[in-house]
């Protein structure tokens, strides 16, 4: 399983509650810098608060974990911060 993500972590029947796989493709496609830790930050997340991981809360977090990359990519560390 990919970052301990299972089908049987999500509630009811996963394939179903996807109405066109195109689509959901299409709204990932959109999100630059998305990387497997992201995924695994998510899931963690949901052991953590016990947050439903329907698509729509898949695709909400993810949109919150790209937006924090690119709030803090701006962000100067080390010797360059000075």
């Amino acid at each position: 399983p990919f970052c301990g993500l299972r089908h049987e972590t999500f509630p009811g029947n996963f394939s179903k509650e996807i109405a066109s796989k195109k689509t959901w493709q299409n709204k990932l496609t959109k999100l630059s810098m998305l990387t497997p830790g992201d995924f695994t930050t998510i899931v963690r997340k949901n052991r953590i608060f016990g947050e439903e991981l329907g698509p729509e809360n898949i695709l909400n977090e993810l949109t919150k974990e790209v937006q924090f990359k690119r709030a803090s990519s701006n962000c100067k560390i080390g010797f360059l911060a000075t």
